[in-house]
């Protein structure tokens, strides 16, 4: 039911897309996978939250930035409207702003040509070595 409802407001939502916030994680992907059976076409996102602590030594899992990193750069330049599900959790963490996520997203093709000395200052500036 609630699917639904989400549903109606994403199709009445226009350019603007619906952010809705879930009690639980569980119920966060649950709720993403049951909106993407009813309507493949709905660009449904489900934001998770970092599966660390603040000020803990530990990275996330390679799975979680992934897919935060995922939908971020989504949100950054959305394509279609958007129907995100997270938790409060997940949005209450800090983030880059859309700006600066957007200048950090570097896009390679496979086939594509690209200039070694242009990847190799674009990958410094972001910190690689």
């Amino acid at each position: 039911m609630l699917a639904l409802h989400l549903l109606a407001q994403w199709r009445k939502s226009g350019r603007k897309g619906v952010v809705f916030l879930a009690e639980n994680e569980n119920r966060a992907e649950r709720l993403g996978a049951v909106i993407h059976a009813l309507a493949p076409s709905c660009d449904v996102l489900v934001f998770p939250r970092l599966n660390t602590l603040p000020f803990d030594q530990l990275e996330p899992s390679h799975e979680i930035a992934g897919r935060r990193s995922s939908v971020l750069r989504r949100l950054a330049k959305p394509e279609k409207p958007i129907l995100l599900v997270s938790t409060a959790e997940a949005v209450m963490e800090r983030l880059p702003t859309a700006a600066s996520w957007s200048r950090v997203i570097l896009r390679l093709k496979v086939g594509a040509a690209f200039s070694e000395q242009d990847l190799r200052a674009r990958l410094e500036a972001l910190g690689y070595d």
